[in-house]
């Protein structure tokens, strides 16, 4: 180490005593004290990184086990419709079914229209009277005027009635173009409207039965073989939770055949990630705990209790076999010769159509009518991840040990630095009250020198 205010450092020992000798003592110093404790925290920095991958891993294939563990994956229905007349949603937990739909008759809202007019806004010319109509068991009614119009009628039906009847005008062209359409809100023979005979009713045509467009009517449909009916074509109480649409009627001698399957594609997608997320994670845990015999070189947790024991957990948990002597392989999920997972999606496919109950069971676990929960396959293994990545699993506080030891590593370091710095400041400034005594000496024995020579030769 060198101290630039001691410039004179080495003159008067001929070198002896020079920068050179204490920079070599420090680095023999440094060599002894400060790079073993470098190389501690290079390892420290790698594990960090590689244990940070690991949990990563870790927490992937932990997501997957999560997903197969859980209920919701298990209750998803898809549903398949031979045809277009009906349309079927089923929610998560219907019951897995098929069945066959005929629909007869659509759901149908009443449609009436008046005879035509010339302009809708000119008046009608209608005599004084009370215009009344009925739907669904009660009665409406509107005044009317000589000089009431097509636009007034409207409003004035939308007004008292707007909670079940729609007025509307329509302009459809020829001499008198503008009628007045009013059709009831909702579908089914309930909803049939009523106008009481009178001197309006009659003006305005709705006496005459070809103005009544459309009549109300339920829905008739037959389903497994039974007639039903409905007022709507949208029937939500047949099956609990699934939804019906009826769009169109059949021909007599046609029906749908509809299907309520369990959607098996979150069930899948969990496997695949499964398999991916596990094969990664292996291959990274025998790089990391490997030890070359030959080349004595060693993964960087070899060794490490932690690392090992997740290693073995999860190796130990593929190969379970529950009390019914089942295990993975049973259901398309197996361990090829080089340890790594593969997946038989047609293995699968088939254990779900012979008995998708069965691999529920396997996967998740069941409770019996008693209340008894027994676990799964994967709700075994997703409780045993957790005791790794949670916060205060393995992994999580083997991470938080080497965090700690960086700190006092780091604290040592300083520690070791500020030492030798404080020693080899001493070792200078010695050097230099060396340096310079040895040169005062030099220069008091040359001196004498001379004057011995000078005497000698007078």
């Amino acid at each position: 180490m060198a101290t630039s205010s001691i410039s004179s450092l080495g003159l008067g020992s001929d070198g002896v005593l020079s920068y050179d000798v204490i920079d070599q003592l420090r680095a023999a110093d440094e060599s002894a004290q400060i790079t073993p404790i470098d190389k501690k925290l290079t390892t420290n920095s790698t594990k960090q990184t590689d244990l940070t991958a690991l949990t990563t891993l870790t927490a992937t294939l932990k997501s997957a086990t999560s997903t197969l563990s859980d209920e919701m994956s298990y209750l998803k229905r898809t549903t398949t419709v031979s045809d277009n007349a009906v349309s079927v949603n089923a929610s998560s937990g219907v019951s897995v079914q098929d069945f066959t739909l005929r629909v007869d008759q659509l759901a149908q809202k009443d449609i009436y229209q008046t005879k035509g007019y010339a302009s809708s806004s000119t008046a009608l010319g209608l005599s004084a009277d009370t215009f009344t109509f009925s739907i669904s068991g009660k009665e409406y009614s509107v005044n009317v005027t000589s000089s009431t119009t097509l636009d007034s009628l409207k409003e004035s039906i939308n007004e008292v009635a707007g909670d079940k009847i729609t007025a509307s005008i329509l302009n459809v062209g020829g001499t008198d173009p503008y009628k007045l359409i009013i059709k009831s809100d909702e579908t089914g023979s309930n909803n049939a409207i009523t106008f009481t005979a009178g001197a309006t009713t009659t003006a305005l045509g709705l006496a005459d039965t070809t103005n009544h467009l459309q009549t109300a009517k339920n829905a008739s449909f037959v389903y497994n073989g039974v007639t039903i009916t409905r007022s709507s074509n949208t029937i939500e109480d047949l099956i609990v939770g699934a939804t019906i649409t009826l769009n169109s009627k059949h021909d007599v001698d046609e029906s749908s055949s509809i299907a309520i399957k369990q959607d098996t594609t979150d069930i899948k997608d969990g496997i695949e990630s499964l398999v991916s997320s596990y094969n990664e994670l292996i291959a990274n845990l025998n790089e990391a705990l490997t030890y070359d015999s030959d080349t004595e070189t060693a993964g960087t947790f070899q060794g490490v209790s932690q690392i090992s024991a997740l290693s073995s957990d999860i190796r130990r948990q593929l190969l379970a076999i529950n009390s019914s002597g089942k295990s993975l392989i049973d259901y398309g999920i197996s361990l090829n010769d080089n340890g790594y997972l593969e997946f038989d999606e047609t293995a699968f496919d088939e254990k779900m159509t012979t008995d998708s109950s069965e691999v529920e069971t396997f996967f998740r676990g069941e409770t019996d009518e008693d209340g008894n929960t027994t676990n799964g396959f994967f709700t075994d293994f997703n409780k045993l991840l957790a005791g790794y990545v949670d916060s205060d699993g393995v992994l999580s506080l083997y991470s938080t040990s080497l965090t700690s030891e960086k700190t006092s590593l780091t604290k040592e370091r300083e520690a070791t630095v500020a030492r030798l710095d404080d020693r080899y400041e001493t070792m200078a400034a010695r050097f230099a009250s060396y340096d310079s005594i040895i040169s005062k000496l030099n220069n008091q024995f040359s001196a004498l020198s001379m004057m011995i020579e000078e005497a000698y030769s007078s």
